[in-house]
């Protein structure tokens, strides 16, 4: 594979030597000579920001790698369209890197597809810069789209079989991406992934290039990367697929398949050349195991297999394994058992939301019937003369269990798409209808039903009758038998968590306190931790924080007792209740609190984990408070890497430790790199939070600060004052953040010389 496709004579690569010592000049793309460091042109002084190149007017920047910037940029000659306008580097010496640009170019010029951002012109500034324009694309990585819009599993999976498509497309037209990962594929408003960034791509060449590995480390993305780039190999169209697996992992489990925080490049090729990959199923969450386990496992360990001839030929192929496994069909990867393949072959013959609620149906009933059987069974070793009669109660139970199902069965068969065209809220509806009028006989499976009926509302955000179901479901079972019991308290929980997400803080907090004092009566130390819980989660949010934090205390006693003092449980109770201490302003009480959840978390999750890099944050937080410089940057850059790391550049999440880092830097002088920092956590807040968001106004008030600090006050006065308005507004005066806002409002003044209008920000209005 060449170095720079189609730039091998030696002709063309003198015109690249001469455009390389025109991009090391010192001039800006106006020819105005530039005076800032390196470091300085990603700061909010980057002159490339308002220069018009050819048409296009450059308005801010979106990204930047290894060779060049990509800006958003507005076209301004016979028609307005906003664009990204992809520059290269002035100052780029590297021969590589500038037909890595020129080779981009040329591919997205013969890659039209609708799930690839289309290249719209191209050409070179006047100083002979060169630059193309891309279709600009509004969305946000598939990662975090995936998470923030809570995308079931299924539909994941369907989203991963898209982007699948895309890169099939492109492998078909012999291009190679090698770099796939969440911040190259972007999803837009309307679900649909684009697929960016070919800077590393190669066009597929029968002679691959030798001795490329130190190149290629460069290049790489490690988290993403397959073996073979680690190790300088010829790469083939398994590499992408390789990407594609890890990019599987990660949104099927919410994790990285390795470990790769705090460790060198070389480390990291070790580790992942190794191939000792635990399987998704092993690390996701609790509730999300078992429906990894099996086909979910197997197609990601065959996208990941060490040998790249042991992975999917193909993309499509990929893709057609994920589709089997949604349609209940045997997979390429792992045919299964003929037991599986039966089981399968049952479960896509109807519609989904009949066998749910059948096998609901058969579960519910049957627990709790053949429970009570088994129980008598029981008893008949020590009285034999009852064994009849327990066994004639264990055939009307499964009796009673088939008829429940078939009554199930019955209110959703029109479900079945040759029964009619109800809509899935119109068969839940008569399902509702019916199930309140029938089963009166057996009031707990009627109250079980509903419950869960309840629970399928509230998934589809139907809340108001999900509400309805779960009142008659608590209804019912008092009616029934008021006495204390574990459903009876379960159902009450389970309203008061409905009732909480609906705003109702005082009917939910009678609901989780009549569930704690049930749980406590029954002698259920566990329960009575997760009703604690609830409560303490309810009173901190109804402005009631120091009840908040006496019940957070009690709970930590309890988890320490139940759990054990390194418990994962215990680790969530301690950064609870230093959160609340900070608050509270008890900076010293909640330091020894979070550096005990780190330890934990550190030893549980691994030091490359969203958990840990919450607590660093925190924590960095109170030590910069406390005045303790050094060690809050310490914090506070850990941080900052690992969500980069994990969440990628532009997640809200990295936006707030880029601001947290910024304001220590301005304290400590370091203006230039916390105005960068500022840069590009406001770019990120503005463009993921919605206007007059607080954390909006808080990275503003940061922002006016280093304004200040630069002597631009009559820019400064503005973004501070209105900051401070705003948060005064949505967290009262008393707040932290607002009173860390007037602070910079009254400095300003004082650095201006405006002693009157500062001694109004002196201590609040």
């Amino acid at each position: 594979m060449a170095t720079i496709s189609g730039l091998g004579d030696a002709k063309r690569r003198t015109e690249l030597q001469l455009l390389m010592t025109t991009l090391s000049g010192e001039t800006t793309l106006d020819g105005e000579p530039r005076r800032e460091s390196a470091h300085a042109r990603s700061t909010p002084a980057d002159q490339n920001l308002g220069c018009r190149i050819g048409p296009y007017r450059v308005e801010r920047l979106i990204a930047r790698g290894g060779m060049g910037r990509v800006y958003l940029a507005t076209r301004e000659d016979d028609y307005e369209q906003q664009v990204a306008l992809k520059l290269i580097d002035r100052g780029t010496r590297n021969i590589d890197l500038v037909g890595q640009f020129f080779r981009e170019r040329q591919i997205l010029a013969q890659l039209q597809h609708p799930g690839i951002a289309r290249i719209l012109d191209g050409g070179s500034t006047h100083q002979g810069m060169p630059y193309f324009v891309m279709e600009y694309v509004e969305g946000e990585p598939v990662d975090r789209f995936c998470d923030r819009h809570q995308l079931d599993l299924r539909e994941r999976l369907e989203l991963v079989q898209q982007i699948c498509a895309v890169v099939q497309f492109s492998h078909q037209n012999l291009v190679i991406h090698q770099d796939l990962k969440p911040g190259n594929i972007l999803v837009t408003a309307e679900g649909e992934p684009k697929l960016l960034d070919f800077g590393i791509a190669e066009l597929l060449d029968p002679e691959p290039e030798a001795g490329g590995s130190e190149r290629v480390e460069r290049r790489l993305t490690p988290s993403y990367a397959s073996p073979e780039q680690f190790r300088g190999e010829a790469v083939t169209t398994a590499s992408d697929i390789y990407s594609l697996g890890v990019l599987l992992y990660r949104l099927v489990s919410g994790l990285q398949p390795y470990r790769l925080q705090g460790l060198g490049i070389r480390q990291v090729r070790d580790l992942v050349c190794a191939g000792e990959l635990e399987p998704p199923s092993r690390v996701a969450p609790f509730e999300a195991r078992r429906r990894l386990e099996g086909d979910i496992d197997a197609i990601v360990q065959k996208a990941m297999h060490l040998q790249p001839a042991r992975r999917y030929a193909s993309a499509a192929q990929l893709a057609e394994d994920l589709r089997r496994h949604l349609a209940d069909l045997p997979i390429e990867a792992d045919p299964g058992s003929w037991r599986q393949r039966l089981r399968k072959s049952v479960r896509r013959n109807r519609l989904g939301l009949v066998v749910l609620l059948v096998i609901l149906g058969f579960a519910i009933t049957t627990t709790v019937f053949w429970r009570q059987a088994v129980q008598r069974g029981q008893l008949a070793e020590a009285a034999r003369s009852r064994a009849e009669s327990a066994q004639v109660e264990a055939q009307n139970a499964l009796l009673r269990a088939e008829r429940v199902a078939g009554l199930l069965e019955d209110i959703f068969h029109s479900g079945d798409p040759d029964a009619g065209a109800l809509s899935v809220r119109e068969v839940l509806d008569r399902g509702r209808q019916r199930l309140l009028r029938e089963l009166e006989e057996d009031p707990e499976i009627r109250a079980q039903l509903l419950a869960s009926l309840g629970t399928v509302y509230n998934n589809l955000s139907l809340y108001q009758e999900a509400r309805k179901l779960k009142e008659a479901s608590l209804r019912i079972r008092l009616e029934h038998d008021p006495t204390d019991r574990q459903e009876l308290a379960a159902t009450i929980n389970n309203l008061g968590r409905l009732l909480y997400d609906l705003g109702d803080y005082p009917a939910a907090e009678e609901q989780f306190r009549g569930a704690l004092a049930m749980w406590d009566r029954l002698g259920d130390a566990r329960r009575v931790v997760l009703g604690k819980r609830n409560l303490a989660t309810l009173l901190a949010h109804s402005g009631r924080p120091e009840e908040a934090l006496q019940l957070h205390r009690e709970i930590l006693e309890d988890q320490r007792r139940l759990f054990g003092a390194r418990d994962l449980e215990v680790a969530n109770s301690l950064y609870s209740l230093a959160a609340l201490r900070r608050n509270l302003g008890m900076l010293s009480e909640a330091e020894p609190l979070l550096r005990q959840a780190l330890e934990i978390f550190e030893e549980s999750l691994g030091p490359e984990h969203t958990r840990v890099a919450a607590v660093l944050s925190s924590l960095g937080r109170i030590l910069h408070a406390q005045g303790r410089y050094p060690e809050a940057r310490q914090h506070l850059e850990r941080a900052l890497e690992v969500r980069l790391q994990l969440l990628g550049e532009d997640h809200v999440h990295s936006a707030n430790s880029r601001k947290n880092l910024a304001a220590l830097l301005l304290e400590e002088g370091e203006t230039e790199s916390a105005g960068e920092l500022l840069t590009q956590a406001l770019a990120t807040l503005r463009s993921k939070k919605p206007a007059g968001d607080w954390t909006i106004a808080d990275a503003e008030s940061l922002w006016g600060s280093f304004l200040a600090t630069e002597g631009r006050y009559t820019e400064a006065e503005p973004v501070l004052l209105g900051a401070y308005q705003t948060l005064r507004d949505a967290k009262g005066e008393q707040d932290i953040a607002t009173g860390n806002a007037r602070r910079r409002v009254h400095a300003l003044y004082q650095a201006w010389g405006k002693s009157q209008r500062a001694a109004a920000f002196a201590q609040g209005p």
